[in-house]
C-alpha cells in the first residue's frame, strides 16, 4: 500500500506533481503493459494493484484508492518479483505481475503515444459531505496512434476501458 501522501486528489495536484513528465511520454512507444494477477483463487485480473505502462521511455505506475484518489509512480515497480501487496484485510494473496494480459492495453502495444487528458467525474454529491459541486479526480486517458484506453478509479480499484465515451459527468484536462 502507498503512502496516503503519493496520492492526488484534484487535477491540479496531479499535474503540478506529474504533469513534466507525463507531457513528456508523448512521441513514446508503449512497449508493453502488466497488471498483478491472483492465481490461486480466481485466476484473474487482481485490480487493487497498480497497472504498469513500459513505454520506451519511463515506466509509469497507476494506483487507485477510494473514490477519489490516484498515485502516479515512475519506475519503483519490479513486474520481475510478485507484488508485494498489503490491504487492510488479513490474508494474502498468490500474485503475479502478468505482461499484456489485459486486451485493451495488449492492442495498444508498440503503439506511439499521442497525448494524454486527465478526467475528472462529476459533480458529485452526497458522498463524504459534498455539496454536489465538486468534481472528482478518476484517472487518465492515453490516446495513441492506433486506439484510446482510459484507465480510471472504480471506487478503490483500477479499470480499464478501451474508449472514453462523452458524457457531461466527466471533464477532460489536456496535458
Amino acid at each position: 500500500m502507498l503512502d496516503p501522501d503519493r496520492y492526488d486528489t484534484t487535477v491540479h495536484d496531479l499535474v503540478e506533481r506529474h504533469g513534466a513528465r507525463l507531457r513528456a511520454l508523448v512521441g513514446s512507444r508503449l512497449q508493453t503493459s502488466w497488471v498483478a494477477w491472483e492465481v490461486a483463487a480466481d485466476d484473474e485480473w487482481f485490480q487493487d494493484e497498480a497497472v504498469v505502462l513500459g513505454f520506451t521511455e519511463a515506466q509509469l505506475e497507476i494506483t487507485c484508492s477510494h473514490f477519489d484518489r490516484l498515485a502516479l509512480t515512475w519506475g519503483e515497480i519490479d513486474t520481475t518479483q510478485p507484488p508485494a501487496h498489503a490491504g487492510m484485510w488479513k490474508g494474502s494473496f498468490e500474485l503475479e505481475w502478468r505482461p499484456d494480459s489485459l486486451p485493451e492495453l495488449a492492442a495498444l502495444r508498440g503503439a506511439t503515444l499521442e497525448s494524454i487528458r486527465v478526467i475528472e467525474c462529476g459533480p458529485v454529491a452526497s458522498v463524504a459531505g459534498l455539496t454536489g459541486k465538486e468534481w472528482l479526480l478518476s484517472g487518465l486517458e492515453f490516446t495513441f496512434s492506433t486506439g484510446a484506453v482510459h484507465v480510471f478509479n472504480a471506487l478503490d480499484q483500477v479499470a480499464v476501458e478501451t474508449r472514453l465515451e462523452p458524457d457531461s459527468q466527466l471533464r477532460p484536462t489536456e496535458l
